[in-house]
């Protein structure tokens, strides 16, 4: 916890060892005095119960009234963290960054998605995505009220985006390799086109999601036409075109 969120005289949640995720915690109460990122606290359980000393402020987890929740969240945020532990591809990670960051709802994307509901229910309404957020596996809204959303989730709603949304993602790609490309020529700045280099494949990846929609959107045209041709094949054998009928058809069926 932040050492300015500290109330004297309130009891806290404390876990002397950072690896220790088992539940293990212990209750203090926070005497109400702070130096160089530690607090001095007396402990209210246990063997220790009423001996005070000097712990950092880090360790303090939450409000002792909170822990129940506090160890839910590390929960399910874990099983996030392994998911993407077990999962990741680097090219796609970055890939999902440059299409959340094109959206401007978002600053980008490393390692885990965790956004106020609001955003978070802006984006999927913007990507045209069924169902609600929270329903993905793995999703869950902490203690706080903040949705965390898995990498698998991520992937998803950045390739239903990109294909939603295809000019708004490709303007920010071509802006990205284009200032890159340009600023690479500045002397000292030649780092950023060997990095422009290692990018495209994620900017690859990033417009492929695109086009994702496009051959959809040319089967139905392609349907749309056909049904007009064949409209028109049958208005004019009805009119006793039947040369003209024919030919158009021949035509269209490219015989």
């Amino acid at each position: 916890m932040n050492g300015k969120d500290l109330v004297q005289g309130k009891k806290y949640a404390v876990r002397l060892r950072a690896q220790d995720h088992d539940g293990s915690i212990e209750k203090v109460v926070f005497v109400g005095v702070l130096r160089s990122q530690q607090a001095k606290v007396r402990w209210v359980d246990g063997v220790d119960s009423g001996r005070e000393g000097w712990i950092r402020t880090q360790q303090l987890l939450c409000p002792w009234g909170e822990r129940r929740a506090f160890l839910r969240d590390e929960e399910s945020a874990a099983a996030l963290a392994a998911e993407y532990r077990r999962d990741r591809d680097p090219v796609v990670e970055d890939a999902i960054d440059h299409v959340m960051t094109s959206s401007g709802e978002v600053g980008g994307y490393i390692r885990a998605w965790r956004e106020e509901p609001a955003v978070i229910q802006r984006m999927w309404s913007r990507a045209k995505l069924k169902g609600e957020p929270l329903d993905q596996p793995g999703a869950f809204a902490d203690r706080h009220g903040r949705w965390h959303l898995s990498w698998r989730s991520a992937q998803l709603w950045s390739q239903a985006f990109a294909a939603q949304e295809p000019e708004t993602v490709n303007l920010y790609l071509d802006h990205i390799e284009r200032e890159l490309l340009a600023e690479g020529h500045v002397p000292g700045e030649a780092w950023k086109h060997d990095y422009l280099r290692t990018s495209r494949p994620a900017i690859s990846l990033a417009r492929d999601w695109t086009r994702a929609n496009v051959h959809d959107h040319l089967q139905r045209e392609v349907q749309r036409l056909g049904t007009i041709v064949s409209r028109a094949v049958s208005y004019l054998h009805e009119t006793g075109n039947h040369h003209h009928a024919r030919r158009l058809e021949d035509e269209y069926k490219g015989r």
